[in-house]
């Protein structure tokens, strides 16, 4: 029984929390990078880090959906069950082998630019929402026209 992978409803529940998580941050990063470019002299730092209206409340509409996912995670009935047996660190270990983990980071580009890069368990993924043919538009060359989803 211990060598047994987590109920596919937590499952379930872990995948919903990798992608929220993953919007988020895949959000977080290109918002960055589209205002590095817009701002990218070292006396426009202010400007530069001070979001919108509108992009505060899109973060904070994404950060809502990762916080519920995380949140019913922690909420299943094995998640309560594994802390009360003292085996929530295995069913974690389990439970993040068994759902590809997420990572999103920020990669320098030649020419000077910026691209945000999803890794989704190791593999180096396409932007999320977009086609192939739209990857260009997330490498923003710094000091050029700010390409932006909003």
């Amino acid at each position: 029984m211990e060598d047994a992978m987590p109920p596919d409803g937590l499952l379930g529940l872990e995948r919903a929390r990798v992608g929220a998580r993953r919007a988020l941050d895949e959000y977080v990063c290109g918002a960055e990078v589209r205002r590095r470019a817009e701002y990218p002299d070292d006396e426009q730092v202010v400007r530069r880090r001070t979001w919108t209206d509108g992009q505060t409340r899109h973060w904070l509409g994404l950060r809502t959906h990762y916080q519920r996912a995380a949140d019913a995670v922690r909420a299943h009935s094995a998640m309560a069950g594994a802390a009360a047996g003292r085996r929530l660190g295995e069913l974690e270990g389990k439970l993040r082998a068994g759902v590809p983990q997420v990572m999103v980071v920020v990669r320098l580009v030649p020419g000077g630019g910026e691209q945000v890069v999803t890794v989704l368990g190791g593999v180096e993924q396409q932007p999320a929402g977009r086609s192939r043919a739209r990857v260009a538009p997330a490498c923003v060359p710094r000091n050029s026209a700010v390409w932006s989803r909003e």
